[in-house]
């Protein structure tokens, strides 16, 4: 494996049964939404290989937070016994994500990619095909369901020389708990049928954003044991190829280890 292709992920490898339930109906819905003709080219994952990425922690030998390098040119190295005493101790963690039952109409108080939350909850975003939950407040209604501990928990890792991908600029912000399903394979759709296939998926992805808005949301816990560090091959994350250690078995030296 190459070295410094570490991340820290959330739901990676076997699943509770509720989630993996919704993976899966995600997938067939994709696949028949597609017609005969495209679901070919929908390359859905392997359930235990869907996951969301909580905190990027690609490096140089040593443990130095390629993030921060790329985004602002400084050498940090990352603390993995500040990291580790962090999570041990936030009341972050455990972390509730809702998927689904999010409204058009509703100010959550924050947005993805600059966009209302809604438009994001299921999506075909270039090659792949997404969906998206929210941090949740500990028994909160339906009413008044998200909260931002998911960006109140990347920004808090910079303190320990760790920096999300996606904080490029110090405005940037993203508090989605993001969930590939598959990939499509573009090059398999002619150019002339290029337009029809995207009316085709522009028509699912409003059908299953408004299945996803009027049907009882998932939600589902962080804490923890759904924790891991993961060493990679594939920054998709294949099983194979792809190591994972749950964080609550891990020490600080353990991780440094990864870094060559």
């Amino acid at each position: 494996m190459s070295a410094g292709k570490v991340t820290m992920v959330a739901h990676y490898g076997p699943k509770k049964q509720n989630l993996a339930r919704f993976i899966r109906a995600l997938q067939k819905k994709v696949k028949e939404g597609l017609g005969r003709k495209y679901s070919r080219v929908f390359k859905p994952y392997r359930v235990e290989q869907v996951h969301a990425t909580l905190v990027g922690m690609e490096g140089g030998p040593g443990g130095i937070n390629r993030n921060f390098n790329n985004a602002l040119e400084q050498r940090k190295r990352m603390d993995f016994e500040g990291l580790l005493r962090f999570i041990q101790n936030t009341n972050i963690f455990p972390m509730r994500i809702q998927f689904g039952r999010i409204f058009p109409f509703r100010d959550y108080g924050f947005k993805t990619s600059n966009e209302h939350p809604a438009d994001w909850t299921f999506r075909f975003r270039e090659a792949q095909v997404i969906v998206i939950g929210w941090p949740a407040k500990r028994g909160s209604s339906l009413q008044d369901p998200l909260c931002q501990d998911l960006e109140l928990f990347r920004r808090a890792v910079q303190s320990f020389g760790i920096r999300h991908k996606f904080h490029e600029k110090p405005g940037d912000y993203d508090n989605d708990f993001y969930m590939v399903l598959g990939t499509i394979d573009r090059a398999r759709i002619t150019k002339g049928a290029m337009s029809q296939y995207a009316e085709r998926t522009a028509d699912l992805e409003q059908k299953v954003r408004r299945e996803l808005m009027v049907n009882p949301p998932l939600r589902i816990k962080v804490g923890m044991e759904d924790i891991s560090v993961v060493k990679y091959e594939d920054s998709k994350l294949p099983v194979r190829g792809t190591t994972a250690y749950p964080i609550i078995n891990l020490s600080a030296s353990q991780i440094q280890s990864l870094f060559g």
